[in-house]
């Protein structure tokens, strides 16, 4: 089960970047916000 759900995240993980930069933040703040994303995705 654990497996599938790093697998699923690992999938998802480039749709969540492409979206964070068609976003309204600015440049600094989707950096930021992907840092912290791939921050916690490495925690898991």
């Amino acid at each position: 089960v654990c497996d599938n759900i790093f697998t699923r995240f690992g999938r998802i993980l480039p749709e969540w970047e492409a979206c964070i930069h068609q976003s309204f933040l600015p440049g600094e703040m989707q950096r930021q916000y992907i840092e912290f994303i791939l921050l916690k995705f490495s925690q898991i």
